[in-house]
């Protein structure tokens, strides 16, 4: 269950009424310590407050006006969850669009890194040199079995 704090502001009223408080919950949206404050402005005497507080780790069965206490938070709390759900949904669409966004980036990216490869401005004549002395000379006493296999080598990035 959420850690919960309550701010001890009164919200106005008699002397002889005990203090009507906003109660805040402090939901720890990550592992790290960063939290957000959701303020669920519901108000209730210190007492209601304090007793909810108290049977959130109890069994024990809520009187009318925890009770009545206890449906506003929970309507609120449902309220909070319902726009979290839609930021969420908003959020996850969003990034499922960066993604198949960055895919096509990444594609066209790979396509054009060979473009920019030192071999394609090396001059022809020298690629003819290289491809020439891949040849065996037939001073060599051996057969040409496999020359194009020697010339596959030479430019194989």
């Amino acid at each position: 269950m959420p850690q919960a704090e309550y701010d001890a502001q009164a919200s106005g009223g008699s002397s002889e009424r005990a203090a009507i408080t906003r109660q805040r919950f402090r939901f720890p949206l990550t592992t790290t310590t960063k939290n957000e404050i959701f303020d669920l402005s519901v108000t209730a005497e210190a007492q209601t407050i304090a007793r909810y507080l108290q049977l959130m780790d109890t069994n024990e069965p809520p009187a009318a006006a925890e009770l009545a206490y206890t449906r506003a938070v929970v309507s609120k709390t449902a309220a909070q969850l319902a726009s979290l759900d839609e930021d969420i949904i908003k959020l996850k669409t969003r990034l499922k669009e960066l993604e198949d966004g960055r895919s096509v980036l990444a594609v066209s990216h790979q396509r054009s890194l060979p473009i920019i490869s030192p071999l394609r401005r090396m001059p022809p004549e020298i690629l003819s040199e290289i491809f020439v002395w891949t040849l065996p000379l037939p001073a060599d006493g051996f057969p040409a079995v496999k020359p194009q296999w020697l010339l596959s080598h030479a430019h194989s990035y």
